[in-house]
């Protein structure tokens, strides 16, 4: 006879984003398996995240829904739905985005001390609206400071990346 229970009574996380969270450039091969081997990976932070969060009595598992050169505007009109769909038993969703949304010649706007309609299009409405249908889902909502660019496609690295006009807009305005 076969039975098919339920073994993943713990947290669920759903992660979803851009090249960060997807791991590109992560050169780092000792840290794709979690401890328990729950999640196993090639890139990514996702195993790592996963021991964090397996200190307790109950297992938690993490999925790594992330894909390179996706923006805030992907993610809410191409990714998010899916994502909840495809992860429904997922207690809670982590949001990394930003640092497309910040490069290249087409910037997303950030929203800053925008309301209502007119955030349509920016960053934060962008980041509300993944926001409210992760809520409407009946799960957690976890979004995470965008971490800065250190240099644009086919162009050499910022010469300071702390002072350059990219990651003063992630840090005064996006987080």
């Amino acid at each position: 006879t076969d039975t098919n229970l339920d073994v993943s009574v713990g947290t669920n996380v759903a992660t979803i984003g851009d090249s960060v969270t997807n791991g590109l450039d992560d050169n780092t091969a000792t840290d794709g398996v979690s401890s328990g081997g729950r999640v196993i990976a090639s890139q990514g932070y996702q195993p790592v995240l996963a021991d964090l969060l397996n200190t307790g009595p109950t297992p938690a598992i993490v999925f790594n829904n992330g894909v390179p050169g996706d923006t805030s505007a992907d993610l809410l009109n191409s990714r998010i739905a899916d994502v909840l769909e495809r992860h429904a038993d997922a207690t809670t969703i982590l949001v990394l985005i930003g640092v497309n949304d910040a490069g290249g010649a087409l910037f997303t706007p950030s929203g800053l001390g925008c309301s209502g309609a007119a955030c349509n299009g920016t960053f934060k409405g962008n980041v509300q609206a993944i926001i409210d249908q992760v809520v409407a889902a009946g799960k957690i909502p976890l979004i995470v400071l965008s971490p800065p660019r250190f240099g644009d496609k086919d162009q050499l690295p910022y010469t300071n990346p702390v002072t350059h006009a990219r990651n003063l807009l992630i840090r005064d305005e996006y987080n």
